[in-house]
C-alpha cells in the first residue's frame, strides 16, 4: 500500500513537470515563442479616464552616514503597476523630486535610481483606493551609493 502512494507521487510531480515545460515552450510546434517571455515583455498601459486623477509624488535622497538629506537630481523613478512590468517613468529635478500624475486606484511600485550604475535602486510600495494614498503623498526614497 504505501508503494502505490510513491507511485502516485512520482505520477503527480511528473504531470507537473510535463505541464509547466508545454506551457514554457508555448505548446506550438516549429516556434521558439514562449507565452512567458510574451508576458514579460509585453507593455503595461494605464487606462487614462476621469477617474484617473491620482498623484504620487516624492523626492529621491542620497542615503549615506552623517549627511544631510541631499536630493539628488536627474536620477530615473520607474513606476510599476499591479506587480507588472515598468508602466512608465521620470527623471527628478534639480531639487530630486519626481511625479506621476493621472493614476488609477491600485497597487504601485516606486523604483528610485531604476537602470542607475552610480546608485543601488530602491523599491517603495504605494497602494491607492479611492481618495486615500498609503503611505501619504509626498514620499521620500533614500538610495545609496554602489
Amino acid at each position: 500500500m504505501p508503494l502505490l502512494g510513491k507511485r502516485n507521487l512520482v505520477l503527480l510531480v511528473a504531470i507537473k513537470i510535463l505541464v509547466i515545460g508545454l506551457f514554457i515552450s508555448g505548446c506550438q510546434e516549429g516556434t521558439s515563442k514562449s507565452p512567458v517571455s510574451a508576458l514579460l515583455i509585453a507593455p503595461v498601459s494605464i487606462n487614462q479616464s476621469a477617474d484617473n486623477d491620482n498623484t504620487i509624488s516624492g523626492t529621491v535622497i542620497l542615503s549615506a552616514a552623517g549627511s544631510t538629506e541631499t536630493p539628488l537630481p536627474n536620477v530615473t523613478v520607474a513606476l510599476v503597476y499591479e506587480g507588472q512590468i515598468v508602466a512608465t517613468t521620470r527623471t527628478t529635478t534639480n531639487e530630486g523630486k519626481f511625479f506621476f500624475t493621472g493614476l488609477p486606484e491600485g497597487l504601485f511600485d516606486i523604483v528610485a535610481a531604476y537602470g542607475s550604475s552610480d546608485y543601488n535602486e530602491k523599491r517603495y510600495v504605494v497602494r491607492i483606493v479611492g481618495d486615500i494614498q498609503s503611505p501619504a503623498d509626498p514620499i521620500k526614497i533614500a538610495v545609496s551609493v554602489k
